[in-house]
């Protein structure tokens, strides 16, 4: 494979391009740039580098393992082939559990180097280390092998299904994946794990091993029944979506204690029990839904109205949750926040010792038609 001398400019262009793939995430959470900007200190921005895929990394790379750039002899070299072997026998597990061979796609799969040879839905960082399987919508069938936690440096797994039907036509290619899935604990830095619409059953029991490094959970319309543990362990996780699944049981206290949650969508499972009062420290929350959840009881705190302040809409339709908020809110699919958060303070909406003041003076001007002036002197 010849390699093209690139001018700088294109470089540079392509290199922006390349980051720019990877500011969206599956899902109706996800990572997008805003956030990125105003809360990132920075180390956000130095840590991409390892979103970079490979053949754009050849290019500036000085590591040892690229001693000679990006020459296509160096993926035959004894010393690639060796450090590879593993990672190349886990892609070669997966294709073959998952049923590669009736793929909608699978361009270059088991032949010659997955990174090299642009094996269809693997990227690749500059080291030859896969960073990202993408096979949404590839008509992948079976169960995730536990060798996929071989691939130590992964950050993202997607093998959604975008939707069942489009306009009425079925999907002929979606993905049923099914069963738990595997101990992913070795993969120290995964970031991103998108599954929905398929017929996974489990999680992996210890994800929370992932969760100082994990910032989305993606896991709508499956048959998963129970909620990831020790929640209080997901430093960083910003999106979990598992919406349209069989989950029962009831919310733990800890799920108040994801601080850097911004979308939480429980909606259309078996919750019950009452709401924890620890939800009102969610408070970078931007999207919070747990509707059609009948069993779920309880306050929803009022301390949410302050807390809550950059919350776009929360979604408690179908439950029985009671409170102040709830009656604003418990008949409306989305309840926005303008229409319960009017007082931030609270003041003369929920104290009970507190008249409403507004209709005692409309009441008193419409009772008596003698008015005062500034002096408290009777004007007839």
């Amino acid at each position: 494979m010849a390699v093209e001398h690139v001018p700088l400019s294109s470089m540079v262009l392509g290199l922006t391009l390349v980051l720019l793939t990877f500011e969206h995430v599956a899902g109706s959470g996800g990572l997008f740039d805003d956030e990125r900007l105003l809360h990132s200190k920075g180390v956000w921005h130095r840590l991409q580098r390892k979103r970079i895929p490979f053949e754009a990394a050849c290019y500036y790379t000085h590591e040892e393992l690229l001693p000679h750039g990006c020459q296509y002899n160096v993926s035959k070299s004894d010393e690639w082939l060796a450090q590879q072997s593993e990672e190349r026998r886990a892609l070669h597990e997966f294709y073959l559990a998952l049923s590669g061979p009736y793929w909608r796609t699978s361009d270059n799969w088991n032949e010659g180097d997955p990174c090299w040879d642009a094996w269809y839905g693997i990227t690749c960082d500059e080291h030859g280390h896969v960073i990202a399987i993408e096979l949404v919508d590839n008509s992948l069938h079976g169960r995730i092998p536990e060798s996929i936690a071989n691939l130590r440096s992964l950050l993202k797994i997607d093998l959604s299904t975008s939707a069942h039907h489009f306009h009425s036509h079925p999907n002929l290619y979606l993905n049923k994946v099914y069963g738990q899935i595997p101990s992913l604990a070795a993969i120290s830095r995964l970031e991103e794990i998108a599954i929905s619409g398929n017929e996974i059953t489990a999680l992996p029991p210890d994800l929370y091993l992932n969760g100082g490094s994990l910032r989305v959970i993606c896991a709508s319309y499956n048959w998963i029944t129970e909620l990831p543990t020790y929640l209080d362990r997901y430093l960083t996780l910003h999106t979990l979506e598992l919406d349209h699944n069989l989950i029962r049981g009831k919310l733990p206290p800890d799920l108040g204690l994801l601080r850097s949650a911004r979308h939480i969508h429980l909606d259309s499972n078996y919750l019950s029990g009452p709401v924890p009062e620890t939800l009102k420290h969610l408070t970078r929350i931007l999207n919070f839904d747990i509707s059609h959840n009948p069993g779920l009881t309880g306050d929803l705190s009022e301390d949410i109205i302050v807390n809550w302040a950059e919350v776009e809409y929360l979604s408690i339709l179908n439950t029985t949750v009671t409170g102040y908020v709830s009656s604003l809110c418990l008949d409306v699919p989305f309840c926005w926040k303008f229409m319960f958060d009017t007082h931030k303070d609270l003041t003369w909406t929920t104290a009970e010792e507190i008249p409403d003041i507004v209709n005692i003076s409309v009441q008193l001007a419409l009772s008596n038609p003698d008015s005062y002036d500034e002096n408290g002197k009777l004007i007839r």
